[in-house]
């Protein structure tokens, strides 16, 4: 099989980078939909309650800190370069863009804020 396998490196080096990324993504989405002080001890994990609140200037930058704040303390695959609100469909829904370095390679994801269900999804930039 080892002998096969210098056939595929390439695919297979690519293949390796995908899996990197769709395990971080998990672990964001997990990070970033914990509850501050609910259920963990650990003072760095997870976000504060933001559901039902209408988003202002204030709140927005709130959300941004502390998204990053997460990312930095339990996602050191990722460096993140800038996260930025990208639109606002409804009140309840915020979208931002997240620019960042994984595996020393530029990457954005879009990250879906539901204020109203109090969830996060982080997914892939398509």
């Amino acid at each position: 099989m080892a002998l096969f396998e210098k056939f595929i490196w390439s695919d297979s080096k690519a293949n390796k980078k995908s899996k990197l990324i769709e395990k971080i993504l998990v672990n964001l989405n997990n990070t970033l939909n914990t509850r501050k002080h609910y259920g963990t001890f650990v003072e760095t994990l997870g976000l504060t309650d933001f559901s039902g609140y209408k988003p202002t200037e204030t709140m927005l930058d709130s959300i941004r800190l502390e998204i990053k704040n997460n990312i930095e303390h339990h996602e050191p695959r990722m460096r993140i370069d800038t996260i930025s609100l990208d639109k606002m469909e409804k009140p309840a829904l915020l979208y931002f863009r997240i620019e960042c370095q994984i595996d020393n390679s530029p990457h954005i994801l879009n990250m879906i804020f539901n204020s109203s269900a109090g969830n996060i999804k982080v997914q892939r930039r398509s």
